[in-house]
């Protein structure tokens, strides 16, 4: 459990960065934008996170145990993939806008350099991301327990790791703070979304390789459940 658990490190630092850089590139600078955009996050999350219950729920009744495993692992891998897509999108967007802004400079134009429309694309993927793994790891979780801890150890499961994703987000702004000036256009923000999809890639690969330990293990347990299971019923079968 402790290496699956431990993607989710990296996972909840790229949320992080989304929750506090995702707004401060609100172009229109008009608060409803954000909070627009906030909501259908959050819609997407919910919406996203059922589906995916949904899925799992008619996957436990009409597959066996160790597909249902693969099928958890597939579902938080869509998750993880999603966080290394979202924040190398965020990083060619606010790359496009200093180009603007630049040329905006030179030729005096006082007008918005992008519109906050294009930030719906990473609002979309932070929502979609967030919803799938969180749901596919409560329901990993789950799978690996037993029945009395589901209820309160999935929830403080999930804390852990997003705490810790957070205090790592205030570790790398702090090591990277000659890239954040007075302002988002003072600040080289492209630079640390490229930092934390670098990151997020190296954790996809983390994950891989847990994946394929964890499928190799379970494995053998349960082909040594099998054959315990045979030993019993041979000496049931001899038994006079």
């Amino acid at each position: 459990m402790i290496p699956m658990w431990s993607t989710f490190i990296v996972f909840s630092l790229v949320i992080s960065a989304a929750d506090t850089f995702f707004n401060l590139q609100d172009y229109s600078k008009e608060s409803y934008v954000s909070t627009i955009f906030l909501l259908a996050k959050d819609a997407l999350k919910v919406v996203a996170g059922s589906l995916c219950g949904q899925f799992l729920e008619k996957s436990r009744i009409r597959l066996s145990r160790s597909e249902q495993n693969f099928v958890l692992k597939l579902v938080i891998c869509v998750g993880m993939i999603l966080s290394v897509i979202c924040p190398s999108l965020a990083s060619q967007v606010e790359v496009q806008r200093l180009k603007k802004t630049h040329e905006m400079a030179l030729i005096g134009d006082g007008e918005l350099p992008m519109s906050d429309w294009c930030l719906a694309p990473l609002f979309g993927l932070w929502g979609l991301m967030e919803g799938i793994s969180m749901r596919g790891w409560d329901e990993f979780f789950n799978y690996h327990v037993s029945k009395s801890m589901e209820d309160c150890g999935s929830e403080m499961d999930n804390k852990i790791p997003i705490a810790m994703g957070y205090l790592l987000s205030a570790i790398c702004v702090s090591v990277c703070k000659g890239w954040f000036g007075d302002t988002l256009d003072q600040s080289l923000l492209d630079k640390y979304y490229r930092m934390i999809t670098v990151l997020a890639w190296i954790n996809l690969c983390w994950f891989f390789f847990v994946t394929i330990f964890y499928s190799t293990k379970e494995e053998e347990e349960e082909a040594g459940v099998e054959l315990q299971e045979i030993k019993v019923e041979v000496i049931f079968v001899e038994a006079p």
